[in-house]
C-alpha cells in the first residue's frame, strides 16, 4: 500500500469523515446479523458475497465518492479526481459485481473504525487494483475531459443549465471556466489577421469623421492627444481609472461630432457603467456599452445593448477572467435579443484594446493593439459602432418590424408567405456556441382565423439530419401527440445559405487564428479565478498582459513612420493595418489548432427553420399537478407513436420538449432535432452525447448506445425535476438544494453516478423526496415512487429492453392523474 503524500494527508486532515459512515456501519451489522454470520475476520467477504449483502460495496463507494476528500484529491492512475475513479468503480460494481471481493479490505477498515488516513489509503489501494482497465491517460487537449462515444451530440454549453422557470444567470466560477473552455474549445480564434476586414467594413463617413475628430484632439495647448503620442491624463492604474479615461475620450469625441454637416445615421450612444446590474441578469453589467438612444444615460434592459465593453487594469489582456467576463456579456445579449446572429465586443486592459466577435460556433478576436500608438484607429473603431447598420452589428434583417409588428417571410410551395409574429415562445439559450433555438408564435398574413403556427429557428451542424424532414415524415405517417408539419427551410442571408464559416465569418481561415485552449501550457490561476498563457512560444502581449513585443529596428522604424502619418495626414484606412503591426513570428505547434481536432474545427453550423401547427405551453405553466401528468402522458404517447408508426426515436426528452395543450386536455412532444431513425442509430455528425444532460438516463450518461429505454427513463427525471422545482401556477421556482442544482455542473460520468446512487434503494429515494419535493407537488410523490419501482427494478435501470414498460408507465400516470382529478 503506497503511503499518503503530505498534500494528500493534509486534505484528509482538513476534511474528516466524522460520522459520515456511521449509518453504513449499522447497515452492515444489520445485514450480517440477519444472515447469521458471526463477527470475524472472514465475516466481511461472507456478507458481501450473499444476495442481501451485494449492495453494501457499491453503497460504501457511493458514500465515499461524494465526500470532499474524494472531490479534492487527484487520482493516482488517471487525469481525473479520486471521485472520478470511485465513480468508475461504482458503475462496475452495480453492472456486473466482478470487483465485489476487492472491496473487502476497504470494508474491513471502515467496519473496524480505522483512522481516516488508513481508510483513504485503502481507497487508493482498491483503485490501484481495480482501475487498471480504465482508459489510460492520453496526452491530448486539456479540454477533452469527456470520452468520445459512438453517438451524436450532447452539447456541453451554458445553455444546458436547467431550471423550471428562467435560465440560470449565476453559476459557480469553476463551472463557468469549464463552460467557457468547452464552448469555445473548437472555435476560439484569437488574433485573426482578417478580423478587421471581416467585421469592420470600410465606411467613408466614418473615416472622414475620425479624421476630423483626430485633428480636433490635437488642437490647443491642452489637447486631448499629446505630442508625446498619448491620450492626455489616461489613467490605467486600475479599472476605475481606465473607465474614467475612456469615458472622457468618448465624451470629447461626441462633442466634436456635434457640428453642422455631421449627421449620425443611427440614434445610438455610449453609456457608462450603470450603478445597478441590467435587469434580467444577476450582478452583470458591462463597464461601457453602445446602446440604442432611448433613455439618456440609463440602460433599461439587455435588449438595448448593441456592443459591450469590458475594462480591466493593465496586464489582463491575456487573462481568461477578462475573456470570461466578455463572454458572459455576449451570453446575456444573445439571450435577450432573438434576432442576433453575432455580437461584437471590446476589451480594454489599460491601454491595450482587443475586439471580439461571438457567434454560434464560438469566438474570434483581433490582435491586441495599443490605443496610444494607434490613436486614429482607436477613434475609427469607436465611431464605427455609431455608423454601422444593424446588419453589420449582427442583427438579422429577415426579422422585419414595421409599426411595431414583427414578421418573417418564407417561400412555401414556390409562393411567398408573410408570417406575423405575435409572441416569443422561447428565446435563444444563454449560451454562445450551440443550437440557440428560438421559437415564435405566429399566423399567416391573410388568414382570417389567424391559425397559430410555431416558427423555430436553430443553428444546426451542417451534417445533422434536418429536423424538418423528420417532422414531415412523422406527420405523414400519422404520428399522434406531436406538433404537425407546416414548412421547413434553410434560412438565407444576403442571398446565400446562412451559415457561420462562409456567411458570418466570411470565409476566414481557421488556420489564421490562435486557440490557447488547445495549448498544453495553458494554465488556470486559481487565486484570481482566471487563466493565463504561459508558453514562451506565445505572443508577448498574451503571456505578459499589455507589454509590447520586442522592439526590433524594423518595427521601430515602421511605428515611427505610422506615427508621422497619423500626425500629418491620417490615413484613409488604418483598421486593417493594426493586424500587421505585430512582429512576424513563427508559431509552435502548440499555438496552432491541434491536428487531431481538425474534424471538429471543420464543423460548421447552418440556420434552419421549422414551422409546425400546434401551439402549447410548457409544463411549468400547468394549472394543477394533475395537468402536469396530462402533459407527461401526452409526451409518452407521442414518443411511442413515433417509434411504432415512423421508426423514429426522439432522444431528447426534457422539461422543455414535453408540452401541454393550452386547454390542458392533452400533451405532445416537440424538438426532433436530435431524433434519429431507428435503422441508423450510428453516429450522426457531431461529437458528444445525445440529450439534455440533467434529464438523460444513467446509461446514456455513461455512454451506452441510445435506445428507447433511455428516453422512457428521461420521463422519470423530468417528473422528478418538476416535483423539486414547481411551486404552483404563476409562482417562482423553488430555490432548490445543492444536490439537484449541482446536476447542472457535473460531468456526464459524475451525474450518472449521482443518479445511480439515488435510485439504488427505496430508503434513498424516500429521503430525497421528503427533503426536496415542494409542498405543491407532494401529491405526486406516490406516482414518482411507483414509476421508480417499475423503471428501476431492484434499484437499477433495466439491463434489457422491456417493451411492456411504456404501458406500465402510462397506466401508473393515468391512475395518479385520475385520482387527483377525482379528489379535486
Amino acid at each position: 500500500m503506497a503511503p499518503l503524500t503530505p498534500d494528500e494527508a493534509k486534505v484528509i486532515s482538513d476534511h474528516p469523515l466524522g460520522d459520515a459512515l456511521e449509518l453504513f456501519r449499522q447497515s452492515f451489522r444489520s445485514t450480517r446479523d440477519k444472515l447469521g454470520i458471526a463477527d470475524s475476520s472472514e465475516s466481511i467477504e461472507a456478507v458481501i458475497s450473499g444476495e442481501d449483502g451485494r449492495r453494501l460495496a457499491p453503497r460504501l463507494v457511493s458514500l465515499l465518492l461524494g465526500h470532499d476528500v474524494a472531490l479534492e484529491l487527484s487520482s493516482r492512475i488517471s487525469s481525473k479526481t479520486l471521485a472520478g475513479d470511485l465513480a468508475a468503480l461504482f458503475r462496475k460494481l452495480i453492472s456486473d459485481g466482478s470487483d465485489i471481493r476487492s472491496v473487502a479490505p476497504l470494508l474491513n477498515a471502515v467496519i473496524r473504525r480505522a483512522k481516516d488516513e488508513s481508510i483513504w489509503e485503502a481507497v487508493f489501494d482498491l483503485i490501484a487494483k481495480t482501475g487498471q482497465t480504465e482508459n489510460p491517460i492520453t496526452p491530448t487537449s486539456v479540454l477533452n475531459f469527456a470520452p468520445l462515444i459512438k453517438d451524436t451530440p450532447w452539447p456541453i454549453h451554458s445553455g444546458n443549465l436547467q431550471n423550471i422557470s428562467e435560465p440560470v444567470t449565476s453559476e459557480p466560477v469553476e463551472f463557468v471556466k469549464q463552460v467557457l473552455k468547452l464552448e469555445l474549445n473548437s472555435s476560439l480564434e484569437l488574433e485573426h489577421p482578417k478580423f478587421f476586414n471581416t467585421y469592420f467594413p470600410q465606411i467613408a463617413e466614418v473615416t472622414d469623421a475620425a479624421r476630423m475628430v483626430f485633428q480636433e484632439c490635437q488642437k490647443g495647448r491642452n489637447s486631448l492627444y499629446t505630442i508625446g503620442k498619448r491620450w492626455r491624463g489616461w489613467d490605467d492604474h486600475d479599472e476605475d481609472g481606465v473607465q474614467r479615461s475612456l469615458e472622457k475620450c468618448v465624451n470629447r469625441f461626441m462633442e466634436y461630432l456635434d457640428k453642422p454637416g455631421i449627421k449620425l445615421p443611427n440614434q445610438r450612444r455610449f453609456v457608462p457603467s450603470p450603478n445597478t446590474p441590467i435587469p434580467g441578469s444577476v450582478k452583470r453589467k458591462p463597464d461601457l456599452c453602445v446602446a440604442t438612444s432611448a433613455r439618456g444615460d440609463r440602460i433599461a434592459s439587455w435588449q438595448e445593448v448593441l456592443v459591450a465593453f469590458e475594462l480591466k487594469k493593465p496586464g489582463m489582456d491575456g487573462w481568461v477572467k477578462t475573456w470570461s467576463d466578455m463572454a458572459k456579456f455576449a451570453r446575456e445579449i444573445f439571450r435577450h435579443q432573438d434576432s442576433r446572429r453575432f455580437i461584437l465586443g471590446v476589451t480594454l486592459c489599460g491601454s491595450t484594446m482587443r475586439l471580439w466577435e461571438f457567434d454560434r460556433l464560438g469566438a474570434t478576436t483581433s490582435k491586441p493593439f495599443d490605443i496610444h500608438t494607434n490613436a486614429f484607429s482607436f477613434i475609427e473603431i469607436l465611431l464605427s459602432f455609431l455608423w454601422m447598420d444593424d446588419k453589420q452589428l449582427g442583427f438579422d434583417p429577415n426579422l422585419m418590424e414595421v409599426d411595431g409588428q414583427r414578421s418573417i417571410k418564407i417561400v412555401k410551395d414556390d409562393k411567398e408567405e408573410r408570417l406575423i409574429i405575435t409572441e416569443v415562445l422561447r428565446n435563444q439559450a444563454s449560451c454562445i456556441a450551440g443550437r440557440a433555438t428560438t421559437c415564435w408564435k405566429a399566423y399567416r398574413e391573410g388568414d382570417e382565423l389567424k391559425t397559430a403556427l410555431v416558427i423555430k429557428d436553430s443553428w444546426q451542424y451542417v451534417d445533422r439530419p434536418e429536423e424538418g424532414e423528420l417532422i414531415c415524415k412523422v406527420t405523414a405517417k400519422g404520428v399522434t401527440n406531436i406538433s404537425p408539419y407546416y414548412h421547413h427551410e434553410v434560412v438565407c442571408f444576403d442571398g446565400r445559405e446562412d451559415n457561420i464559416r462562409s456567411n458570418i465569418r466570411k470565409g476566414m481561415s481557421m488556420a489564421g487564428g490562435i486557440n490557447p485552449f488547445v495549448q498544453p501550457d495553458f494554465t488556470w490561476n486559481e487565486e484570481t479565478q482566471s487563466g493565463q498563457i504561459s508558453s514562451s512560444a506565445g505572443p508577448a502581449n498574451l503571456s505578459q498582459g499589455n507589454r509590447s513585443p520586442p522592439m526590433t529596428r524594423g518595427r521601430r522604424a515602421a511605428l515611427d513612420n505610422l506615427e508621422r502619418q497619423e500626425n500629418q495626414h491620417p490615413p484613409k484606412r488604418l483598421l486593417s493595418q493594426i493586424d500587421t503591426e505585430q512582429v512576424p513570428r513563427k508559431r509552435s505547434k502548440s499555438m496552432m489548432i491541434a491536428r487531431g481536432d481538425e474534424d471538429d474545427m471543420a464543423k460548421d453550423r447552418v440556420r434552419r427553420r421549422v414551422i409546425t401547427s400546434r401551439v402549447g405551453k410548457p409544463l411549468r405553466e400547468a394549472s394543477c399537478p394533475a395537468a402536469l401528468l396530462t402533459g407527461i402522458l401526452g409526451g409518452l404517447e407521442g414518443h411511442g407513436s413515433a417509434l411504432q408508426k415512423a421508426n423514429i426515436l426522439h432522444r431528447d426528452i426534457s422539461i422543455g420538449n414535453v408540452m401541454l395543450d393550452e386547454d390542458e386536455r392533452n400533451g405532445f412532444l416537440i424538438d426532433w432535432d436530435l431524433a434519429v431513425e431507428t435503422a441508423r442509430l450510428e453516429a450522426c455528425g457531431a461529437p458528444g452525447r445525445t440529450g439534455t444532460k440533467v434529464f438523460m438516463a444513467i446509461g446514456a450518461l455513461d455512454g451506452d448506445p441510445h435506445n428507447f429505454m433511455h428516453d422512457l427513463e428521461s420521463f422519470f427525471w423530468v417528473l422528478l425535476w418538476i416535483c423539486v422545482h414547481y411551486t404552483g401556477p404563476g409562482k417562482e421556482a423553488q430555490d432548490i438544494s445543492d444536490f439537484f442544482n449541482n446536476w447542472n455542473y457535473k460531468s456526464p460520468e459524475q451525474l450518472a453516478t449521482y443518479k445511480a446512487g439515488m435510485v439504488i434503494e427505496e430508503r434513498r429515494i424516500d429521503k430525497i423526496m421528503s427533503v426536496s419535493v415542494t409542498a405543491y407537488c407532494r401529491v405526486l410523490i406516490p406516482c414518482v415512487k411507483e414509476l421508480w419501482r417499475i423503471i428501476f427494478p431492484g434499484g437499477e435501470p433495466w439491463s434489457t429492453q422491456e417493451h411492456s414498460l411504456p404501458s406500465q408507465m402510462k397506466a401508473t400516470i393515468e391512475k395518479a392523474r385520475d385520482d387527483l382529478y377525482g379528489s379535486g
